[in-house]
């Protein structure tokens, strides 16, 4: 039978396992059909044999872990095939007949599927907990086992919960430790991904007690960001291990720049800039920086500053001590939009800084934030109260606003009996101010952390233990504490600046106009935000693209490849003297495959395309056009032929003859609004099969003051384009097929 083949198979795997103790006791995993569990945990399980079943799992299949030997279900099935009951019935017919597979028990089936061995790093730790059987299994207590192999291994258990039937441990094991649990500790009943609530208040309380920080991993090939802000002193490890320079341009007393910080603000940006969110770091053992920081002090004391030429001078200063032009710059700070202006001179130079001649340059700045001591039904149309600040208006400024995952108090926040979170996880920050709208462009352009408010009782609520991201201190202003807590959409840019930092780790060698790209493509309006804004004009002004996903941003997956374009478009060309001027229009082929997409044609997937490149601006407030160039983009709709989508973008073609096409995809947020700034992104969904084929994507270009000037009329304009599909919980490799595929790009 092949079942009894798949019994023999099993016990002889187990006698393969390096542990010796495997050979006698195994996990082993079964699959059954048909319904009635209760029965079928019953047939297996026998209580003179040892072969007890530990966990069902209700669903098409049942899934039944036992962590004895085999030997009692192998007689099982053999009495099934020699024997037969009074009836005339084949013995144990209930259970055998239903028995499908038998393996050896592994961490996906033991997690329920929340754990994927092939996900897991070997080097890396985790937290996981370990359901155990409370009584001894062949003599041995299946506890003690465990606290044996995680001490031999160097790991260590955190806590131990006792239930009626189960023991429950917390431990901290590498991911090799993990896979290889099943075999070590056969009788494991459940492995689970524990709950995650941060871990704020034991990092606190560690730091204030003066506990040294664990290893931190080497940052010496990790990207730069500059930390234009207060500055930050030595004295901090988190810190001090990374930092690759500190200087000012703010001007001292006597007239020399001095480095040493004016505030605490910087060190928490910089903390977040390196780290992120240090609460999901610090009880994993070690802390993983994603940049190198560089301190360039651009506040002090005086506040009367040309903060356009200082923010150059300030830019400036950090390439040259970071000895690199590459450097993600952050702006964590900025000024009242009092005249809410499309511009000022602060958000041109922020232009000409990130235009950066053509090359482009990686700039964040934080939106602003609203004033978050409000009535809490006033929530969330509170945050339209205010415009965002300068510079954040600028057109090639990554700008960052703020929605929160943070909606559970802390045990401090809980002892001053704080009020009940103001925004649930996933909605819009209530620190966060909101976009100009109109014709302006879409701003901000996304949102990332920004923490949580509950006001109430007359207080703010604001900085509270668990609605707050845990980050470095600076221990000049927090008496030799080494951690802090920051909030509003200063902390969203850094936490930005750290995504940022984690794409170009990951793929080395992009321009800056690709890994803004990448990073905004991530972006989607998630329901929670649908629902908190039914109007998509206060959506895109309170979230811009909407929340990113690093993960996403920085890698392909099988179900959801991403692409990218990196391309240079002349805007005007001329023809010859007396003659109109030809504009270039770049197509880029994107080959999505037919069969692939076909095979599951109802299913909806999503489609994300952005266009991101650099503007380079005018600061003649007279002139109509500030951009010297414009692009847009568009896409071969489903039932469009190429040559009738390059007769609907291209009047040229029109003239020769050819008929127009009938559209594009139905976009979420459509081709005016998008087309508003120097990044363009857009997703839909729809069925897959309306994916399916080659699609040409253009790119082309639009009147700007480049047109005026005879010297700039024959400029050209670097660009990138990323698009992406995503299949959701459809497990079906399209990165293959897309991969072997070769873009082209045509001249028109």
């Amino acid at each position: 039978m092949q079942v009894a083949q798949q019994i023999k198979q099993a016990e002889y795997l187990a006698r393969e396992q390096e542990d010796a103790r495997a050979s006698s006791i195994v996990g082993a995993s079964f699959s059954f059909s048909g319904e009635d569990l209760a029965s079928t945990a019953k047939s297996l399980g026998d209580t003179r044999s040892g072969l007890e079943v530990l966990t069902v799992v209700g669903g098409e299949d049942v899934i039944v872990y036992a962590p004895a030997g085999l030997g009692a279900l192998r007689r099982k099935v053999s009495q099934y095939g020699e024997e037969e009951t009074r009836t005339g019935q084949p013995k144990n017919n209930a259970l055998v007949s239903r028995l499908e597979t038998v393996q050896l028990t592994t961490v996906d089936v033991l997690s329920f599927g929340e754990i994927h061995a092939g996900d897991l790093d070997p080097r890396e730790n985790y937290l996981v907990e370990v359901w155990l059987p409370k009584e001894p299994q062949g003599g041995v207590s299946p506890l003690s086992s465990l606290h044996d192999y995680v001490s031999e291994q160097g790991s260590e258990i955190l806590d131990v919960y006792s239930a009626m039937d189960r023991d429950v441990a917390l431990a901290r094991v590498t991911g090799a430790e993990l896979i290889r649990l099943p075999a070590e500790i056969p009788f494991t009943a459940e492995l689970h991904i524990p709950a995650r609530v941060r871990l704020v208040s034991h990092a606190e309380q560690r730091d204030a007690q003066g506990y040294e920080i664990g290893p931190i991993a080497d940052a010496s090939s990790t990207a730069v960001v500059a930390i234009h802000d207060t500055g930050w002193g030595i004295g901090n490890p988190y810190l001090d291990s990374i930092t690759i320079a500190r200087d000012s341009v703010v001007p001292g007393e006597p007239p020399e720049p001095s480095a040493e910080p004016s505030g605490s603000h910087g060190a928490e940006m910089a903390g977040l800039a390196a780290f992120g969110d240090l609460a999901d770091q610090l009880e994993s053992g070690e802390v993983f920086p994603q940049a190198r920081v560089v301190s360039v002090k651009l506040v002090g004391g005086d506040d009367q500053a040309l903060w356009a030429e200082r923010t150059r001078l300030a830019i400036s200063t950090a390439e040259a001590l970071s000895n690199s032009t590459e450097v993600i710059h952050n702006l964590s700070i900025g000024a009242a939009n009092v005249r809410s202006d499309s511009r000022s001179i602060w958000s041109i130079a922020i232009d000409e800084l990130a235009w950066n001649g053509g090359a482009g340059r990686l700039i964040v700045v934080a939106a602003g934030n609203a004033d978050p001591f409000v009535e809490r039904e006033a929530y969330p149309n509170s945050i339209f109260g205010r415009s965002i600040d300068h510079p954040a208006e600028a057109w090639n400024a990554i700008t960052v606003g703020g929605i929160t995952a943070l909606d559970l108090l802390g045990p401090e926040d809980e002892d001053f009996s704080a009020p009940e979170p103001l925004a649930q996880a996933g909605e819009v920050s209530p620190y966060t101010s909101a976009g100009p709208g109109g014709l302006r462009p879409i701003k901000p352009d996304i949102a990332s952390e920004a923490g949580n408010t509950a006001p109430g009782g007359g207080i703010q609520g604001a900085g509270l233990q668990g609605l707050s991201l845990l980050t470095t201190a600076s221990p000049l202003h927090s008496r030799g504490r080494l951690l802090s807590r920051a909030w509003a959409t200063s902390a969203a840019a850094a936490v930005t600046s750290n995504d940022l930092a984690f794409i170009s780790n990951s793929n080395p060698g992009l321009r800056p106009a690709t890994v803004r790209g990448l990073l905004t493509n991530s972006a989607v309006h998630t329901t929670t935000l649908n629902r908190q804004f039914p109007s998509k004009t206060e959506r895109l002004r309170a979230v811009g693209y909407g929340p990113v996903d690093r993960d996403k941003a920085a890698f392909s997956s099988s179900n959801r490849p991403v692409l990218f374009h990196e391309g240079t478009l002349s805007p005007r060309r001329a023809r010859g003297s007396g003659r109109a001027a030809d504009r270039e229009v770049v197509l880029i082929r994107l080959p999505f495959p037919d069969d692939v997409l076909e095979a599951i044609h109802d299913r909806l997937v999503r489609l994300s395309v952005t266009l991101s490149y650099f503007v380079e601006p005018t600061a003649s407030l007279a002139r109509r056009d500030y951009p010297g160039c414009r692009l847009k983009w568009d896409l071969q709709g489903p039932l469009e032929t190429e040559d009738g989508f390059e007769a609907r973008i291209n009047r040229l073609v029109r003239e020769q003859g050819v008929d127009r096409g009938s559209g594009s995809y139905p976009w979420e947020i459509g081709e005016n609004e998008r087309s508003r700034g120097s990044l363009q992104h857009d997703t839909c969904v729809v069925p897959a099969s309306a994916l399916a084929g080659e699609r040409v994507l253009a790119v082309f270009p639009v009147l700007g003051w480049w047109d005026y000037r005879k010297e700039s009329m024959l400029n050209a304009i670097d660009f990138s384009v990323v698009a992406s599909i995503d299949l959701g919980d459809v497990d079906l490799d399209i990165y293959t097929p897309i991969s072997v595929s070769v873009e082209q790009e045509i001249e028109i």
